[in-house]
């Protein structure tokens, strides 16, 4: 006869739509409590819930959500510290290597499946695990790369220096110590000159940009607001038709006058229409404040 504690109860099965359903806010209290109550008890369940956040944070970062789910992201999901710095290592990973570099990661993901059995949980856990130590290696390459070249490879003296590069210097000096420009640090070879400038006004027309033989690095761009109310706003910069293609958060209104600033990769823009969504988020939660135009020729 068997004992009463000779097995374990098994709990019960949730599917993946549930669980993604869950992280969204998006289940009734009925279903909320019937998955909340087994996910402290049941490792499996939670290795499960984990692996269900990344995808998700993954799926936002490369802008595979639809709008819906995108709200119930930024509202419900981004709630604690360790999800909002997921979400950093994901827009790294997206900055660094682009939409087609995700094919590459699924392609690999198919041929590792062929040799490993992925619907084992083991096999399902242990290569989630290899796939965040390579996305914390990425960012670590990304943040340290230029310290590293310059320490192995030092810049070597020019022979004839520019006369703007005498200006700039010129003005880094002016106003400062004299001593705090004795050494200069490793990092400033590698800096790049400020971009050029585009001031937008909401809704009115598109502001044209003329990219053509521009050599710099990112371009510039100033949102003119109506007010400037205290808070941390967020700026989306879409095609016309809606497609993402950059965002900056933790904003905050310019202390000379009432705009918002930030820079954009110049790499992201290609000829053709755009339109800038800026936001606030007041108490976690977010509000609308503006629409912007531009076009780049």
């Amino acid at each position: 006869m068997n004992s009463p504690h000779s097995h374990k109860q098994a709990s019960p099965a949730f599917s993946d739509d549930l669980i993604r359903r869950f992280l969204l806010g998006r289940l009734n209290s009925t279903e909320q409590s019937s998955l909340e109550e087994p996910l402290f008890i049941d490792e499996e369940l939670e290795s499960r819930v984990r692996l269900a956040e990344l995808d998700l944070t993954d799926d936002y970062a490369f802008a595979r959500l639809t709008a819906t789910d995108r709200e119930g992201f930024e509202r419900k999901f981004l709630v604690s510290v360790d999800r909002r710095q997921a979400l950093k290592v994901s827009r790294a990973l997206y900055d660094r290597f682009g939409p087609v570099s995700l094919t590459g990661w699924r392609a690999i993901g198919e041929k590792v499946g062929l040799v490993f059995d992925l619907n084992r949980p083991v096999w399902r856990y242990a290569f989630a695990a290899l796939i965040l130590t390579l996305l914390m290696a990425t960012v670590w390459l990304v943040t340290k790369e230029p310290q590293f070249a310059l320490r192995v490879f030092p810049k070597r003296a020019p022979t004839n220096a520019r006369a703007p590069a005498k200006s700039q210097e010129a003005q880094h000096s002016s106003g400062s110590p004299s001593v705090a420009h004795q050494e200069p640090s490793p990092a400033q070879p590698v800096h790049r000159e400020a971009g050029p400038t585009i001031v937008l006004r909401a809704n009115q027309a598109a502001q044209a940009i003329d990219l053509s033989g521009n050599d710099h690095y990112t371009i510039h761009v100033q949102l003119m607001l109506d007010s400037s109310d205290e808070g941390t706003y967020q700026s989306e910069l879409l095609t016309i038709d809606g497609q993402p293609v950059f965002s900056a958060e933790a904003l905050k209104p310019s202390d000379s006058n009432a705009s918002i600033a930030f820079d954009v990769p110049k790499r992201l823009l290609k000829a053709g229409e755009y339109k800038v969504n800026l936001s606030r988020i007041d108490d976690g939660a977010r509000k609308d404040v503006a629409r912007y135009y531009l076009r780049v020729q």
